[in-house]
């Protein structure tokens, strides 16, 4: 029985005490027996050879001794260790603890802990697939009656709905369930959708953004079909007077369509409703301009300005990023011509992973970002 309460971290420990006991129990067995063997062996040259009787007898009396202190050395220091123990020395407690049977109990438990990890990790991974679905049913909730039929869309909408309610109350099981619901709906409706062209389908990307993009850029180096325009530090001037003139470049030069991921904001967004009002207004009044001209044979697909730490060294605060998403979001609803896709909540905010300064995110979490809109962000 544990008499410290002694957890699952300290099974290490308790495995290195058990096997310094179980080496000293074998020490106090296998080096007594060598040395009766060697007494032995020294008896007999004693008796075949009286002259060196004395000599003998030295050495089988030595051999004698040492194989009763090594015998009970061990013993000696197992008795000490668990007297010390018994009168609350923790450190020493652990010595009294490491046996077999709590080793056992120890690693079941482990095992135990570890089940229940991965049943949170899954939970987790189901939660925010469930986030994508969701945000692509909800395009095809935000096109025209004539696209996807009202009673298609309130088919969409019940769904959503008992998905986002199973994300907050139920387990594993009953998420996933949902998810396959609104999952298989989503896909099956996409179907019914007017086709573009097939020679016309995008297969290219091209990702307008700051620093943030940089990065991105950096992680995945440059794949055959995605082209970056991007700047560290940039924003909606920029975008007017650099990047749409870049994009113009790169869509002119191939006579296949591409998807444009619009990535910029978060040099924008500011504390105050009016303020981001101003600049979010601004940059949706250019994009849907764009969609109607230059760009009315690409897809636009407008991501969400990603979470910054709330301990960044920066002064890009995630409050006004929110504020900036949710002004940009009802803003391009009803242009059938531009789509949102929310990777700050498909993702997680909670599983976005940032470098020292709290606004950039790692070499890994921009190849995972990467990922997640080409998988996630078309339609």
């Amino acid at each position: 029985m544990l008499i410290l309460e002694i957890t699952t971290k300290n099974l290490p420990i308790l495995k290195i005490i058990y096997f310094i006991k179980s080496l000293l129990s074998i020490i106090s067995i296998v080096i007594p027996v060598i040395l009766i063997i060697t007494v032995v062996i020294d008896l007999i040259k004693m008796l075949t050879n009286p002259n060196d009787s004395k000599k003998h007898m030295k050495t089988l009396t030595t051999r004698s001794i040492m194989a009763i202190c090594v015998f009970f050395i061990p013993l000696l220091v197992n008795f000490i260790m668990n007297l010390i123990g018994q009168t609350g020395v923790e450190s020493l407690e652990y010595w009294n603890e490491a046996t077999n049977d709590n080793i056992k109990v120890l690693e079941k438990k482990k095992e135990e802990e570890n089940i229940s990890k991965r049943n949170e990790t899954s939970k987790n991974l189901y939660i925010n697939k469930s986030k994508a679905i969701i945000n692509s049913a909800n395009n095809l909730l935000n096109k025209d009656d004539k696209i996807v039929s009202p009673e298609i869309k309130s088919e969409l909408s019940s769904l959503v709905k008992d998905l986002e309610n199973k994300i907050n109350t139920s387990d594993t099981k009953e998420i996933i369930d949902s998810y396959n619901k609104l999952n298989s709906k989503v896909e099956e409706v996409k179907k019914t959708l007017p086709k573009i062209e097939e020679n016309k389908q995008p297969e290219k990307y091209i990702f307008v953004g700051d620093s943030r993009t940089v990065m991105i850029n950096d992680a995945v180096g440059n794949p055959e079909n995605t082209s970056f325009v991007a700047k560290v530090g940039m924003g909606y001037s920029w975008f007017q007077s650099t990047a749409i003139s870049s994009v113009n470049n790169i869509i002119n030069s191939s006579d296949e369509p591409y998807y444009i991921f619009f990535n910029l904001g978060v040099n924008d967004a500011v504390d105050g409703v009016s303020a981001n009002r101003t600049i979010t207004n601004n940059y949706i009044s250019s994009l849907v301009e764009l969609s109607r001209n230059e760009w009315k044979d690409q897809r636009i697909i407008v991501l969400s300005v990603m979470p910054t730490s709330d301990n960044t060294t920066y002064n890009h605060k995630d409050s006004a990023v929110v504020e900036f998403n949710s002004l940009m979001r009802s803003g391009i609803e009803g242009n059938d011509n531009l789509l949102y896709c929310d990777v700050y909540n498909g993702i997680g905010k909670n599983n976005f992973s940032y470098e020292p300064d709290g606004l950039h995110y790692t070499n890994s979490m921009s190849k995972t970002i990467y990922e997640y809109v080409i998988n996630n962000c078309k339609l």
